[in-house]
């Protein structure tokens, strides 16, 4: 069984919750660790990064309560991810 980038058994939120039951959010909740640690290694500014990432993630732990949110919430952050690596290769 795949594993998400956190530890499930310290799950505690519902979000993770909902992506430690979930083989498909689990894989995309690690594909975008991934993704995170590229981006936060070429981002020009970490401070703004850490700050965007840090207000991503209290939304979605806000907000987020089902498997529909979540899979919105991944693609949105894929994107963001992407968008910060693409402005970086560009320079």
């Amino acid at each position: 069984r795949l594993q998400p980038s956190f530890a499930c058994a310290k799950a505690r939120p519902t979000p993770e919750k909902l992506i430690c039951a979930d083989p498909e959010l689990s894989r995309l909740d690690r594909d975008l660790g991934r993704l995170h640690a590229q981006a936060r290694a070429a981002a020009p500014d970490a401070a703004a990064f850490k700050r965007q990432n840090d207000a991503e993630w209290r939304a979605r732990e806000a907000t987020c309560r089902d498997r529909e949110c979540l899979l919105d919430w991944y693609a949105h952050r894929r994107a963001q991810l992407e968008d910060t690596l693409a402005q970086a290769r560009a320079r």
